[in-house]
């Protein structure tokens, strides 16, 4: 063994989910807030479909 552990690397739709989730949580974002693609998108400097990705994951865990 060379001493370097294996580190997950996310994808981009996963890491705009895992900070769209914690702005939830944390209240960031407001329950029945509107969330829009197109704002998200320009927000974190990305086009829809990673956007649309991470709403789809948040969705199937029920916070959008």
């Amino acid at each position: 063994m060379d001493g370097r552990r294996a580190v997950k690397k996310q994808s981009l739709p996963e890491m705009i989910a895992s900070d769209l989730r914690q702005r939830i949580l944390t209240g960031e974002l407001a329950e029945g807030e509107a969330v829009r693609q197109e704002l998200l998108a320009k927000e974190y400097d990305v086009s829809r479909m990673p956007v649309r990705e991470a709403l789809k994951r948040l969705s199937a865990e029920g916070l959008v």
